[in-house]
């Protein structure tokens, strides 16, 4: 699943996620282990930064369908945040594609730090080869 990560343009700093743990026909689950070392962490994990993150875990899920391709998120809706995910926790990313027409994608995705939920909103995606 590593591979999917490859699949990503980003590069640290802005990869925001360090591995892909499950991937299903409809959702994927990743991991972002956060440390008091990483430069975009200003007490805690900003908000656009999750939204980022859940954005490239909607990616991996892609990708793990239809290998390489580009993708844009062209509208993030819905969101909640509660607090801020802090160094030393790991971020846990879950994405569920809910809907496809043609080559737009909606998917919800939620963002916990442990049992805590940071973040959960809705994205949608142009997606094209």
């Amino acid at each position: 699943m590593e591979r999917l990560l490859d699949l990503i343009p980003h590069r640290r700093p802005w990869l925001l996620l360090d591995r892909v743990v499950e991937v299903g026909q409809a959702h994927v689950t990743a991991e972002k282990r956060l440390s008091a070392g990483d430069p975009l962490l200003a007490g805690g994990l900003p908000e656009l930064l999750v939204i980022e993150a859940l954005a490239q875990a909607a990616a991996c899920l892609r990708g793990a369908q239809a290998g390489a391709h580009r993708g844009m998120l062209v509208q993030a809706s819905g969101f909640t945040f509660d607090g801020r995910a802090q160094a030393g926790e790991t971020l846990t990313l879950t994405v569920t594609r809910t809907a496809t027409l043609g080559t737009l994608h909606r998917f919800e995705g939620e963002a916990r730090a442990g049992e805590r939920l940071i973040a959960r909103g809705q994205m949608t995606f142009a997606v094209g080869s």
